[in-house]
């Protein structure tokens, strides 16, 4: 199976770049999953979770805004 490319950044550094199955982030107006083939958008972020499911495991990290793009199985 195709894998996304997540990468997790602030205006300082990079946080984290991982191969995953699927993302789950928190939008401004709700929670969104991402999976392999997405179409591309871009979205404002709300205070949340970022859940990434990479096989059997999942990576957490919490959010406080800002924005996610979705491009070519990579999200931003």
């Amino acid at each position: 199976m195709a894998k996304i490319h997540l990468t997790v950044a602030t205006p300082e550094k990079g946080l984290l770049t991982e191969e995953v199955d699927e993302v789950i982030l928190p939008g401004r107006l709700g929670e969104f999953g991402v999976l392999q083939g997405h179409t591309t958008f871009l979205a404002e972020l709300g205070t949340g979770r970022l859940l990434a499911r990479k096989g059997t495991s999942t990576i957490e990290h919490q959010l406080s805004g800002g924005f996610a793009e979705v491009c070519n199985d990579r999200v931003t």
